[in-house]
């Protein structure tokens, strides 16, 4: 339960975003690494291609845990 405080507190935009969005984006960012690495191991995705959901999901963390002092 002290994951989702944590995220509900990071995901903080104000009123600027509703707050159902972020948790849009970053649910589609997990899915993605999640996809990527699945594609990787069955039909052998080249490795490149699942480090870019890991590089958008940590940088949409680390642009809120700048903006957001969590």
């Amino acid at each position: 339960m002290n994951f989702f405080i944590f995220l509900r507190r990071l995901l903080y935009a104000g009123d600027v975003i509703p707050f159902e969005v972020l948790w849009t984006i970053t649910g589609l960012l997990t899915g993605a690494i999640l996809g990527a690495w699945v594609a990787k191991r069955r039909y052998r995705l080249a490795d490149k291609w699942v480090w870019y959901p890991v590089g958008g999901l940590a940088f949409f963390l680390m642009v809120f845990l700048l903006v957001n002092k969590v």
